[in-house]
């Protein structure tokens, strides 16, 4: 069941809560009439729309204050309680919030709500997933006597890990070591990355509580979480250095030029937010939601955002220099010309984004998955790409020198005009790669996979192509100067005017390729 935000809103107005701190008259008197009110109780207390624009609240109480369509602009919050506090639609443009405190507030006794993970309409979709799983293997199960169609039910409807393929492995013997004997290199990623559907904690939902109330028994003590809620607040150039928003609600927020140093984002909410040019550096932002928003020439600079989720985000220009984004959520994100140098990336996923012009210096993107990811001139020098996934990607331009790409999937990928020069590219799958101009010179592809691929007028001398499938590749007018092609295939290969100088061809596989105008001056040659 969903509901909006203003329903929700009656639910909880409709239930008296427990036991809290009451407001101080006296207090808000003095704010109305003085706007000092340092270390004031106004926990509770009614502030809606009320005109505080550089009011000192510093240290103040106003937990679970509501200040909704306030004007806080310029006001001193620094050090003040903000647990729980409604700040939607207030306007706190350069207020001072450093070391604010507005994490979730508890009370006692009220309905429990259950905020659900996922709304709905995915519930649905992963049923509707397990009951074809359930048709596609009923077939097989009625015909073995071991399995029943109930117990691969219970394995589904309990908390024990289904897996389709194990019980098809499970009665077909010979479909399974037949897997097991030519294993993809789809396969290797997946095994090696365990990769594993992430956990998503905040509704896709901006805006929404999605939920259901659940009224408890009266005898029971339970505690409610109330989020402190900055929706559509004005904090542009405000100080929040060091604040506490842990799972705040901060969705479509004007966050702008904001100070958010070492500020504890976690599991907070802001989807749809704008944070462009506002500072970062440190902040913890791990499992937020930011789905939408926008951190152009945002300052990220040694960040923590294991986790979070930026899909269809813009960073262009941003600086994420060594921040920690592992298994972060970049899918559709625009990242035009983004910092990236030095970052922990293990199990990002940047399917489909945009991140022409970024830099990659020395980053690990081991197990990432970049698969039609656009990297057009994008610099990857030193970085670790072992068992990524590039599938599709386009690197025209790219700079991968001295890359470590082994065991990674690049089928289909476009490398036109890459350098590659002294890259490893052991176990590689560059099947049907475009790979024309590129530079590869002293590259190590032993055991790669080139079927279908076009290198042509490629340059790889003094490259390690050992035991590399090539066939059917075209290397017209490739340089393969001093290149260790011992063992390759290159059976039916175009090798027109293709040049193996002082290379070593010893039972290189040659079949049917074309050979027309190729040099092989001083090489070594296979035998007859």
């Amino acid at each position: 069941m969903r509901y909006s935000l203003p329903l929700v809103s009656l639910l909880l107005l409709s239930v008296a809560l427990g036991p809290a701190d009451a407001v101080r008259p006296e207090d808000v008197t003095r704010l109305q009439e003085t706007k000092d009110c340092r270390r004031c109780d106004l926990s509770d207390a009614d502030l809606t729309l009320m005109d505080l624009a550089g009011a000192n609240l510093e240290y103040a109480n106003l937990e679970e204050a509501d200040l909704s369509g306030a004007n806080l602009q310029g006001a001193n919050l620094a050090g003040a309680n903000l647990k729980g506090a409604h700040l939607i639609f207030a306007n706190l443009e350069n207020a001072n919030l450093r070391g604010a405190d507005l994490r979730i507030s508890q009370a006692v006794e009220p309905p429990e709500i259950r905020l659900l993970d996922t709304v709905e309409d995915i519930a649905r979709q992963i049923q509707a997933e397990a009951e074809a799983a359930l048709e596609r293997t009923q077939d097989v199960v009625l015909n073995n006597g071991d399995v029943s169609l109930g117990d691969i039910e219970a394995a589904i409807d309990g908390d024990e890990e289904f897996n389709l393929e194990d019980i098809e492995d499970a009665l077909d013997l010979d479909a399974a070591e037949e897997r097991e004997a030519s294993p993809t290199i789809r396969d290797a990623i997946a095994r090696r990355c365990n990769r594993q559907p992430l956990e998503v904690k905040t509704s896709q939902y901006a805006g929404q509580i999605v939920g259901q109330v659940i009224f408890l028994d009266s005898e029971q003590n339970t505690e409610i979480d109330i989020v402190a809620n900055l929706d559509s607040a004005n904090l542009r150039g405000a100080d929040l250095s060091q604040a506490r928003l842990e799972q705040a609600s901060l969705v479509r927020t004007d966050l702008r030029d904001t100070n958010l140093a070492f500020a504890q984002l976690t599991e907070a909410n802001l989807q749809q937010a704008n944070l462009q040019n506002s500072f970062l550096g440190g902040v913890n932002l791990v499992r937020a939601n930011l789905q939408g928003a926008t951190l152009t020439a945002a300052d990220l600079n040694g960040a923590n955002l294991t986790a979070a989720n930026l899909t269809r985000a813009t960073l262009n220009q941003a600086n994420l220099d060594t921040s920690t984004l592992r298994q972060t959520q970049f899918i559709n994100a625009t990242l035009r010309g983004a910092n990236f140098a030095g970052a922990s990336l293990q199990n990002a996923n940047f399917a489909g984004a945009n991140l022409k012009n970024s830099s990659f210096l020395r980053a690990n993107l081991n197990c990432a998955e970049l698969q039609d990811a656009n990297l057009d001139e994008a610099g990857l020098n030193y970085a670790t790409l072992t068992y990524t996934n590039l599938e599709n990607a386009n690197l025209t331009r790219a700079k991968l020198g001295i890359v470590n790409l082994s065991s990674s999937n690049l089928q289909g990928a476009i490398l036109d005009s890459a350098y590659l020069q002294g890259a490893t590219l052991v176990n590689s799958d560059l099947s049907g790669v475009d790979l024309s101009s590129a530079i590869l010179r002293t590259a190590n592809l032993t055991n790669a996979t080139l079927v279908g691929a076009t290198p042509e007028r490629a340059n790889l001398s003094q490259a390690t192509l050992a035991k590399a499938n090539i066939s059917y590749s075209n290397l017209t007018q490739a340089q393969l100067i001093g290149a260790n092609l011992h063992n390759a295939n290159l059976s039916y290969a175009n090798l027109q005017a293709a040049d193996f100088s002082k290379g070593y061809l010893i039972g290189t596989d040659l079949t049917n390729a074309i050979l027309t105008d190729t040099i092989f001056k001083g090489a070594v040659r296979w035998t007859e």
